[in-house]
């Protein structure tokens, strides 16, 4: 009997160090996800709403200007995109027609705020968009820019 609660113990522990490896993993690869600029815009939010802000910058061109001190998620996690103002929602963005950057536009709202986003992608790597400029406007809050 007591080699049986140690075998299935042991089990266990395996179990779940295999479980945390499979988290890691996907963790990863959702770190290199190709995006059109919809989706890129839907993966932003759902770091936003995940307050996962330590991976946000993942979803910045590395062009964007201070690009380096969005890796440290403390730096997004302010004013409208603060954790207590959770969740986001970012409404699908209206390109501009053009080449090279695409400027798009769309709505905002969060637990407090509503208004408009606007945005530059920027490609990185053939079909992969990411945000190299983003503004939010609301009608009481004015002007947080990336």
């Amino acid at each position: 009997m007591k080699n049986r609660i140690i075998l299935f113990t042991l089990l266990l522990a395996i179990l779940t160090i295999f479980s945390s490896c499979e988290d890691l993993l996907s963790t990863a690869s959702d770190e290199v996800t190709d995006a059109t600029i919809s989706e890129r815009i839907d993966l932003f939010e759902d770091d936003l709403n995940s307050g996962n802000y330590d991976n946000v910058y993942l979803n910045f061109h590395p062009d964007m200007i201070s690009y380096e001190s969005y890796k440290d998620g403390s730096t997004i996690n302010v004013g409208i995109l603060d954790d207590d103002y959770y969740p986001f929602t970012f409404g699908t963005p209206s390109p501009d027609s053009g080449s090279g950057n695409v400027d798009v536009t769309g709505t905002f709202s969060n637990s407090v705020y509503s208004g408009t986003y606007s945005a530059t992608m920027k490609e990185d790597g053939s079909d992969n968009w990411k945000i190299l400029s983003l503004t939010i406007l609301t009608t009481t809050y004015e002007g947080l820019s990336f």
